[in-house]
């Protein structure tokens, strides 16, 4: 699987969907690991729950950054994101 600018960006929408999914993997979040277009994102989302001791919210990102993430529907998060993090951990 190749981790392209689509699928890190999906990343980034599912951790700040469901908090959990950012929380397993902050120890090695690095925002200079992603697609330059999306590292400016990713450090915002890293400063910004250092800073203020939660995710930001997916209108705070976009407000703040030139990337436009979607609100991912709730009932859908959760499954996705554990989904997805096998993928990751299993590669």
């Amino acid at each position: 699987m190749q981790y392209n600018y689509d699928v890190q960006k999906l990343y980034l929408e599912m951790m700040l969907n469901d908090h959990d999914s950012f929380i397993r993997c902050q120890s090695i979040f690095n925002p200079t690991l992603f697609d330059k277009k999306l590292q400016p994102s990713a450090k915002f989302i890293l400063d910004y729950v250092l800073n203020y001791n939660t995710m930001p919210t997916t209108y705070i990102v976009n407000a703040n950054t030139n990337e436009s993430f979607t609100q991912l529907p709730t009932n859908r998060t959760p499954r996705l994101a554990t989904a997805r993090l096998r993928i990751v951990y299993s590669s």
